[in-house]
């Protein structure tokens, strides 16, 4: 059975239409996130690039020694001043609060926004914990070739909680939702 080609038309127009009133209602019709999600959503990124930097550099280091220095570094952006497994032996490259704290602050942020946000929080949240888990796999293992990995799988997720503009909210990361709140909401093409 073939569709009706007016039908189509007026489906459409008629998404078009609640696209445009869950964007001006994301952000109470303001068209424009509030500054303090937008702050705490680049801080957050700050502390993922951070992470991602030292997860580059432990993989490219020249022994288990150096590669376990850089996987402490990662945890401690990760998990902050206080969090499982931070060691300031180590040095913390991130400002002490912890990414997954971020994230977790950005939750409780975004819970009564449009739920593409809260979305793209639980992905960023289960990567971040993801990379958590496969940097401490890595400190664990007295091999290099184990603890190379883990932190290769650490930084996969890392990536991942970072994810690209555009992203669908189901795929998205911390620059979907930059670019989200730059385009004053998920419902912008």
């Amino acid at each position: 059975m073939k569709a009706d080609p007016i039908l189509k038309v007026k489906a459409g127009a008629l998404a078009f239409s609640l696209l445009l009133l869950g964007s001006l209602l994301s952000f109470g019709g303001q068209g424009q996130p509030p500054a303090e999600l937008v702050r705490l959503v680049d801080r957050l990124a700050g502390q993922l690039d951070i992470a991602i930097q030292h997860a580059v550099l432990g993989r490219l280091a020249a022994d288990l020694g150096d590669l376990k220095v850089q996987a402490h570094q990662v945890l401690n952006v990760l998990v902050g001043r206080g969090g499982p497994g931070y060691d300031p032996r180590f040095g913390d490259p991130g400002d002490g609060v912890g990414l997954i704290s971020y994230a977790q602050q950005l939750g409780r942020a975004v819970a009564d926004l449009e739920p593409s946000y809260k979305l793209i929080v639980a992905n960023i949240l289960f990567f971040s914990d993801s990379a958590v888990a496969e940097v401490r796999l890595s400190l664990r293992t007295g091999r290099e070739g184990e603890a190379r990995e883990g932190l290769y799988r650490a930084l996969a997720f890392l990536l991942s909680a970072r994810g690209c503009p555009g992203d669908l909210p189901s795929e998205g990361g911390v620059r979907t939702l930059l670019w989200l709140l730059a385009q004053g909401g998920p419902a912008s093409p």
